[in-house]
């Protein structure tokens, strides 16, 4: 993914096993304007194919911050949200120039939140003619539910990149979309991944990839 940027296939990883070796596994990004929901599948032997791994995320206009969440797979659909993540991406051509940075974020018109510290942008996963980069806000515990809310409420929450110092780089906004919007991008994806499955590769995992 970003999804289809993040975190985009993902192959799951199997032991090296006779049932293993029977295993099937599937994947699928489906996207609208600007949300990416990407789903992960799996067969053993004789048994059903399920929903593994269900991965949403939601950008700016602009796709330079984005906004996603985990989900654990339910027999109706979404199950409860995970621990969200807030992201900006960025060009990056040279990572070892990079200085550290933090991100800052604030839910409608409430106060700013984020973590304290700083870290350096790293370089995406994929080709390195890309240039991509990326810098993840971890979510202090005491910001989970307010993100999770704002998620389930389709809030707008405005995102600032901050130098190590506390000087604002740069500033965006992203809103998740309406649950109905999610949840059909997940039919979409999930439908497309248990019609794909192919034989599991064992030891190998790739990340969303970037668009």
């Amino acid at each position: 993914m970003a999804l289809g940027k993040v975190i985009a296939a993902a192959l799951l990883a199997f032991p090296a096993t006779a049932t293993a070796r029977a295993a099937l596994c599937g994947s699928a990004t489906a996207t609208s304007a600007n949300t990416e929901v990407f789903v992960t599948a799996q067969q053993r032997s004789s048994g059903p194919a399920v929903v593994t791994d269900i991965a949403t995320e939601a950008f700016s206009a602009d796709r330079t911050v984005s906004m996603g969440v985990y989900y654990d797979p339910a027999e109706t659909g979404l199950g409860p949200p995970n621990i969200p993540k807030i992201t900006w991406h960025m060009a990056l051509p040279d990572p070892t120039a990079a200085e550290p940075e933090r991100l800052t974020w604030r839910i409608g018109e409430g106060p700013w939140t984020g973590p304290r510290f700083t870290s350096k942008p790293e370089r995406r996963w994929g080709d390195p003619a890309r240039n991509e980069g990326y810098l993840s806000g971890i979510v202090p515990p005491a910001g989970i539910a307010p993100l999770q809310a704002a998620i389930a409420e389709s809030t707008p929450v405005t995102v600032r990149r901050l130098s190590a110092g506390g000087r604002v780089l740069a500033e965006g906004n992203v809103q998740y979309p309406p649950a109905s919007k999610v949840q059909a991008l997940y039919a979409k994806a999930r439908a497309s991944a248990l019609a794909n499955l192919k034989p599991c590769r064992p030891g190998l995992s790739i990340p969303p990839a970037k668009r």
